[in-house]
């Protein structure tokens, strides 16, 4: 049985208990400089991370001072198989009594790492046997109390580079944006809160790596569909870490699935002028046009359409296994890979039993259902993305929007109607697909149909 190649720093495993638990800190848990969204938070975590690095008493302090250097005890690597693992959500730890949970969730925590500096061991004393330490600290959101955990790992730069990388697509916050990409200066358009840009990433890209950390089952590897090289960066315009939290939320949860965008990193960066930070989210950049613009460029064919459809339908019904309604079905959320389809955009997406946002009048005049223009009492559910699919795909038969009017008002009112016309048909196989789509966008919703049975 091998020895784990990453392991927890003694500081989280006192003698005599068996569960681990995170480094209580020396800072309140309510201090405004730790928890504020600021580049004091870093400075701070880097302190911590310096002084488990040389073997010092961990602090976040910046006066304090210490005599000794080279106490790499904590550093120690236990006997035995691994007890970390990874799951979309973090780090899980696994018990001896084949008991595992959840130990680090990924969302939003700021991710760093520092070589050890075995120099300092001193004589006589074997050094360490981990080469670099990582910390992570998950921030305060929903019951989770701030945090700060340290990883110890045997690693080579490109089998470290991985595993961070990794943990960043799980969520994670890096601060060495510049390090990780190249960001073109013209914009690809406005998103949902933000700017995107397109940008090249800087980070190794090949296989041929250890993995540090197993990943288990339920993460699957998608290297051979989406394209990690070419990326789309996006730059929040105002600092807000719920509205960040949410939106790569959604990204965590729906990763793996070909036509859903993949998330391949979160960044914050510090703002000169202010102490303040810029919040990025580097995600696949699909280098086709949005379907809007195919759709007004020609004619789509049939067999092209029923492609997209079946890839969309396919990625909704993985986001409604999840509990997620996406709320802005549309062409120009969805872009193309070569003949892919990828969804993207999740600014205003909710979760099923949020029954506040799913009350809410939101989405995208012409596309939004009925029931999201005049919500009824108990609100809506994620049928809302039937009735958009159904939008979007008379849109790519006809080339016009079914409900269309001069002025936004008019649109409404003719989607509340839901009397969409249907062109004279000159190919009998749309009979059965045109057929469909009405039913998609009927004006009951008892009459819409699962996504998942909409293509199948």
């Amino acid at each position: 049985m091998s020895a784990p190649e990453c392991w927890l720093h003694g500081v989280h495993l006192p003698r005599g208990e068996s569960w681990p638990r995170a480094w209580p800190g020396d800072f309140k848990p309510s201090s405004p400089d730790f928890l504020a969204e600021s580049a004091e938070r870093r400075y701070r975590l880097e302190r911590i991370l310096q002084r488990a690095a040389t073997g010092q008493t961990l602090t976040s302090k910046s006066r304090s001072s210490s005599r000794w250097y080279g106490n790499f005890s904590g550093l120690k690597r236990p006997p035995g198989k691994a007890s970390l693992c990874m799951n979309k959500e973090g780090i899980v730890w696994e018990a001896k009594n084949h008991y595992s949970a959840l130990l680090i969730p990924m969302l939003l925590a700021d991710v760093m790492f520092a070589p050890v500096d075995s120099k300092l061991v001193p004589p006589l004393v074997r050094a360490p046997e981990a080469t670099h330490l990582i910390l992570i600290a998950p921030r305060a959101a929903g019951g989770v109390r701030p945090s700060v955990w340290l990883l110890c790992t045997i690693a080579d730069d490109c089998s470290l580079d991985h595993l961070i990388m990794s943990l960043s697509m799980r969520g994670a916050v890096r601060w060495d944006v510049r390090q990780c990409l190249h960001m073109a200066g013209d914009s690809l358009g406005q998103g949902s809160h933000g700017t995107i840009f397109a940008g090249m990433s800087l980070l190794p890209l090949h296989e041929e790596h250890r993995k540090l950390i197993p990943a288990k089952a339920d993460v699957l590897n998608m290297n051979k569909v989406h394209n990690f090289a070419r990326v789309a960066v996006k730059i929040w315009d105002k600092l807000d870490s719920a509205m960040v939290r949410r939106e790569v939320g959604f990204l965590q949860q729906s990763a793996g699935h070909p036509n859903i965008s993949a998330l391949l990193g979160v960044y914050a960066a510090e703002v000169k002028t202010k102490s303040s930070v810029t919040w990025l989210l580097a995600m696949e950049h699909c280098t086709g046009s949005d379907l809007f613009s195919t759709i007004k460029a020609d004619n789509l064919p049939l067999g092209f359409i029923l492609e997209i459809q079946v890839g969309l339908s396919s990625a909704l019904a993985h986001l409604h296994c999840l509990n997620i309604v996406h709320r802005d079905v549309k062409a120009e959320n969805v872009v193309m890979q070569k003949e892919r389809a990828v969804l993207i955009d999740f600014g205003i997406a909710a979760y099923r039993d949020d029954k506040e946002a799913m009350c809410a009048a939101i989405g995208s005049p012409g596309y939004a259902a009925p029931e999201i223009i005049s919500p009824r009492e108990g609100g809506y559910d994620e049928l809302v993305d039937v009735f958009a699919l159904g939008v979007l795909s008379y849109f790519m038969m006809f080339r016009a929007l079914p409900f269309w009017g001069k002025t936004q008002d008019e649109t409404l009112e003719k989607t509340e109607l839901c009397e969409a016309e249907v062109p004279e048909l000159h190919d009998e196989r749309w009979r059965a697909v045109v057929s469909l789509v009405l039913r998609m966008m009927s004006k009951d919703s008892q009459d819409w149909v699962l996504v998942k049975e909409c293509w199948v």
